[in-house]
């Protein structure tokens, strides 16, 4: 038994030798493809943990607006006209307060920057005639600490821009040569 693995000891050594030198060779062909793919899967490595990381310490604020109901808000209120010049405006819109109210609350409502801030529109006055204008008044409310976000988000610009936008996508989708018009807002703003 002992002479059997001497004899096969040497065919060991011979297979690793060869083993070795194809390793070698192989290396020496691709040395920098290795290189290349290890530096790739090691960025790949650390993009996971990092995500990973990132995703047990991150707290998304508007899962919580329990802390946003917590705070100090200030309220800041919106009144205007807005005047339509084209019937068919008017008919998409629907000629009623309610409908005309719906379609502005629905306008914030899915507004992704204001809908957080959002409470509520009214359509106080409603005069319909070859000029059919309505007396808007925008209701929002907004933490207080929030000083750099309000003061763009709380213009009469933005917020005027968002339902002018509406009404020109509806005019471009439904009519032609239509006119509507937004008059400034004016901004009361109550702490």
């Amino acid at each position: 038994m002992h002479s059997m693995c001497e004899r096969s000891s040497p065919l060991l050594v011979d297979k690793e030798q060869k083993k070795t030198k194809w390793i070698g060779e192989i290396w020496k062909k691709y040395k920098l493809l290795i290189k290349i793919i290890g530096i790739f899967l090691l960025l790949v490595l650390v993009a996971i943990i990092s995500l990973v990381a990132y995703t047990k310490h991150y707290v998304d604020e508007d899962e919580y607006p329990d802390v946003a109901l917590n705070m100090e808000k200030s309220m800041y209120t919106f009144t205007g006209s807005l005047t339509i010049k084209d019937s068919c405006v008017l008919d998409t819109l629907g000629i009623n307060k309610e409908t005309l109210q719906q379609r502005i609350e629905k306008v914030y409502s899915v507004s992704p920057a204001l809908h957080p801030y959002f409470v509520s529109a009214e359509v106080n006055d409603l005069f319909v005639g070859e000029n059919t204008s309505a007396i808007l008044r925008l209701n929002f409310s907004m933490p207080s600490a929030n000083q750099h976000e309000r003061k763009y988000k709380m213009s009469k610009e933005f917020v005027g821009g968002i339902l002018r936008q509406d009404i020109n996508d509806l005019e471009k989708s439904q009519c032609q040569n239509s006119s509507v018009f937004l008059d400034p807002l004016h901004v009361t703003s109550t702490h």
